[in-house]
């Protein structure tokens, strides 16, 4: 086992402490999560784009840098994962995200919108399917990170997007 890094994840309100572990071989990770542990077999695949294989999961994952950490795109979903070194210490103990990218829709790499599911006004719920993205011949479903209301849809079908783009954007809770 080679060296471990550790980080905390935020998702949503909520911090998980994480502890990676890789071996010399570089195929399989363990993962610690809350002290949990989990184990995968990492097949690169292309530039940030890796299959991950573990005990009851499988599927492909996506990771993308960027200036205050790194986004992990599974299963839907859009993940900000935030070295402990760049955020900030609470007055009252734990840590918060420099980033203001917990609710960000985005695809997980250089994509072109495929269908949008969603106007402007529409209200829903965490997990729902908004975006419809194709890249490398395969489609992606970006998912709502939350129950809300979208303020705007910033794309369209046929538009080309980046990682960090805001695809939607939500009401503040308070302007529902």
């Amino acid at each position: 086992m080679i060296g471990g890094s550790k980080y905390r994840l935020h998702v949503n309100d909520r911090l998980f402490e994480i502890a990676l572990q890789q071996d010399r071989d570089k195929k399989s990770l363990k993962i610690f999560i809350e002290g949990i542990k989990y184990i995968f077999t990492i097949t690169p695949l292309e530039n940030g784009c890796y299959g991950l294989a573990g005990q009851d999961v499988s599927g492909m994952v996506y990771v993308a840098r960027t200036e205050n950490g790194k986004e992990i795109f599974w299963r839907g979903r859009t993940y900000h994962v935030t070295p402990e070194k760049r955020m900030k210490k609470q007055r009252k103990g734990g840590y918060i995200s420099e980033s203001p990218m917990n609710n960000l829709v985005s695809p997980p790499m250089p994509s072109v919108v495929r269908r949008v599911l969603v106007n402007e006004g529409d209200k829903v719920k965490k997990g729902q399917a908004l975006i419809v993205v194709t890249s490398m011949k395969m489609e992606t479903t970006l998912v709502s990170p939350r129950d809300g209301q979208i303020k705007s849809v910033n794309t369209h079908e046929g538009a080309k997007v980046s990682p960090g783009d805001e695809l939607i954007q939500f009401y503040e809770e308070e302007g529902l």
